[in-house]
């Protein structure tokens, strides 16, 4: 009865049942969100379009899809123009051929965008030679899967899919990539905590990046050896010893570095089986979070008469 779940589908369902039946299965419009959501909406928009847009024309125009060190200086030649074209395309009003000029405020959001893509070129020079797999895919080409599902004796399919920001290959490390420009960190507890919904620390990015390495390891047919879920944080991204990879990191445990999904495939199965049959679920209703401060900014806050 609904499209195909996405993470940020799943996420709604744990911020808050309600508005998960209001946007995903009741398909009600979400009015405006506020002004600063969207301004972080569109910050990251654009480092992710530039970085698409970077590495899609280097591809257009060398012809390879094998990035080496010596082409970073051609691709740090681009980022004036890429940035420029991924506000024409957030900013632009659609059927309006004005360029949009970058003024007031944008100003120091390009600069800032620049500088970050420019640390991420940096981190990806030092990482060449590595081939591209895939930019922002799961677009048309789609990296989606049927999850099977039993439910009191019934048995229901679930339909996933992912828009993942960049896949590379290098000596058999398959790389997902996710760009984050908020305050996301990479460190989890366990598994379990993903989907807790009363975790205060409930790491979204790193359930995001897990749900991405599991749609990946169902659908990529050429040979690999591992795949190693992969974000790059603006929190952390300027860190001399800047990691890409995931911490889990549970009390009185020592540190483990996540170099391998394969090794926690099993258990991000389990907890995605849960958390989707308590969604479809017909003895569970979608009832409102208990938690009020979520309800200030919810678009639907008007129709729930919370406030």
């Amino acid at each position: 009865y609904m499209s195909r779940l996405t993470p940020s589908a799943l996420d709604t369902y744990l911020y808050c049942k309600l508005r998960f039946y209001y946007k995903y299965v009741a398909e009600l419009y979400e009015e405006d969100q506020i002004k600063e959501e969207l301004d972080a909406l569109i910050f990251g928009n654009i480092l992710h379009d530039t970085m698409e847009i970077l590495y899609r024309q280097f591809m257009i125009v060398q012809k390879t899809n094998i990035v080496e060190s010596r082409h970073f200086f051609w691709l740090k030649e681009g980022v004036n123009g890429a940035i420029n074209e991924a506000f024409q395309k957030n900013y632009q009003i659609k059927g309006d051929n004005k360029k949009v000029m970058i003024e007031g405020r944008n100003i120091i959001a390009a600069e800032i965008i620049k500088k970050m893509i420019n640390k991420i070129l940096n981190i990806d020079k030092n990482y060449a030679p590595f081939k591209i797999i895939g930019l922002e895919a799961g677009t048309k080409e789609g990296f989606s899967i049927d999850f099977p599902l039993e439910i009191n004796g019934r048995n229901h399919v679930i339909g996933l899919k992912g828009k993942i920001d960049r896949i590379d290959l290098k000596a058999g490390v398959l790389r997902v990539i996710d760009y984050k420009t908020g305050k996301d960190e990479k460190t989890f507890e366990t598994l379990d905590s993903l989907i807790d919904r009363e975790n205060i620390n409930r790491n979204k990015s790193a359930f995001q990046i897990f749900f991405y390495s599991y749609l990946l390891q169902n659908r990529f047919k050429e040979p690999y050896e591992r795949i190693e879920p992969s974000i790059f944080n603006s929190k952390q991204l300027f860190d001399d010893k800047f990691d890409w990879r995931l911490i889990k990191k549970e009390k009185g445990e020592p540190e483990v570095v996540i170099q391998s999904f394969g090794k926690y495939s099993d258990g991000f199965e389990k907890i995605l089986n849960k958390l989707l049959k308590e969604i479809w679920n017909t003895e569970n209703p979608f009832d409102q979070t208990p938690d009020l401060k979520k309800c200030e900014f919810c678009p639907y806050n008007g129709i729930c008469k919370r406030f």
